[in-house]
Order: C-alpha cells, then structure tokens, then sequence
C-alpha cells in the first residue's frame, strides 16, 4: 500500500509539473502573439504575475486536487456499496448526510472561488506596484517618494492579507460544520443501529462493521468535497 502509494504521488507530481509547463509556455506564447497595441497598454508586473502565479495555482489545482479526488472518491464508492449490502436502511443515512455535504461544498466553493480570483487580482496588482517602483528606484529617490510608494505597495499587500482572512475563516467555518456533521452522523447510524439490533433486523458484528465503513465512506467524502471546493 505504502509503496502503491509513493508511486501514485511521484506519478501525479510529475504530470502536475508538466501541467505548469505547458501552462505558462502556451501562456506565454499567447500574450507574446498579441498586438503590439494590446501589449502597450498592459502592466509588465500583471502579466509576469499572470505567467507565473496564475499558471501555478491552475496547475496545482488541477493536479493535487485530482489525485486527492480520485483517491478518496473510489474509497467513497466502495465504501457505500458494501454499506448497502450490510445494511441498505443505514445506508441512506450515510447517503443523506452526503448530499449535504455537496450542498456545503457548492456554497463553500463558490465562496472560495470568488476570494481566489479577487486574490490572484490583488497579486498581480502588487507585484504591478513593486515593478513599477522598482523600475523607476531613481525618479522615486529623486523626488522623495519611497514613504509614498511604500505605503501604496503596503495597500495592496493589505487587500492580499484581508482576502486570505477571510478564506481561513471560510475554512474554519466549513471544517467545522462538517466535523459536527460528520459526528452527528455517525450518532445517529448508532442510533438507527441500535433500533436495528434490538428488532433482530441485524446483529451486532454487522452493525460495528457499518459503524466502521460509515467512519471510512464519510471521511472520503468529506475529502472529495473539500477538493471539489477548491
């Protein structure tokens, strides 16, 4: 398992590395294509930032989240299979509890995917900041500026802070529900269970079997709804 599993993660590191090869080439290749009109009118720091931390997140997304999706979500599969044929009626508590997870997930996502773009736009317009500045250290040296251009880099970088603020409490706030969920769940598959038991309608080394594929399907789950959020 342990040696399936480092070749699965060399494997998708390598094919995420392509990916941002191929990424910022074919991005580079594009912007440098354009009109020289277009190309005039652009800000060297935004576009370096594009090329180089815009193609990396996309990447990273593409390949990490996958490889964490596909893993969990075949672990989800099993999982709910074999729940269903040891138990189909605790089995649509656990389906239940899954279909809120997406709900979560969407709302999370779409939350998330918002902060991200307006983060990415605040990089770019720092890193604009900075190469500006920087380009021009002489004129800024001349006419005493460097408090100016500092304070309006430290504006920019402050966006870039509040913005990944307010992410961290979006995911505080989304693990957290979730966690109480995921409890909640495994309470009430207990709860059910137990109801189960004492009708005679299964036995005790089912149950505690369920108890433990529940643990397992609804962590997987969990874990491809965080990555689907991202």
């Amino acid at each position: 398992n342990g040696a399936f599993s480092g070749v699965r993660g060399f494997l998708f590191s390598v094919l995420n590395q392509r990916m941002v090869r191929r990424l910022r080439d074919g991005a580079y290749a594009a912007v440098i294509q354009q009109d020289m009109g277009w190309l005039d009118q652009q800000d060297i720091g935004e576009l370096t930032s594009r090329l180089n931390n815009d193609t990396n997140t996309v990447a990273n997304t593409l390949g990490f989240n996958i490889n964490i999706m596909l893993r969990n979500g075949l672990q989800a599969v099993g999982g709910a299979i074999l729940l269903v044929r040891i138990n189909a009626q605790l089995a649509a508590v656990t389906g239940a509890v899954t279909v809120v997870y997406l709900v979560l997930s969407n709302v999370y996502g779409a939350y998330c995917r918002r902060l991200a773009t307006a983060r990415q736009d605040s990089i770019a317009a720092t890193n604009q900041v900075a190469e500006e500045t920087l380009a021009r250290a002489s004129n800024v040296r001349v006419f005493g500026a460097e408090l100016r251009e500092v304070a309006r880099f430290n504006t920019h970088s402050r966006a870039v802070y509040d913005l990944r603020l307010r992410w961290a409490a979006a995911w505080g706030l989304f693990h957290g529900t979730a966690s109480g969920i995921f409890h909640l769940t495994k309470a009430a598959a207990l709860l059910v269970g137990g109801a189960s038991l004492a009708a005679g309608c299964t036995t005790a080394a089912e149950l505690t079997t369920f108890i433990l594929y529940v643990d397992k399907v609804v962590s997987a789950s969990l874990a491809v709804c965080e990555q689907w959020a991202q």
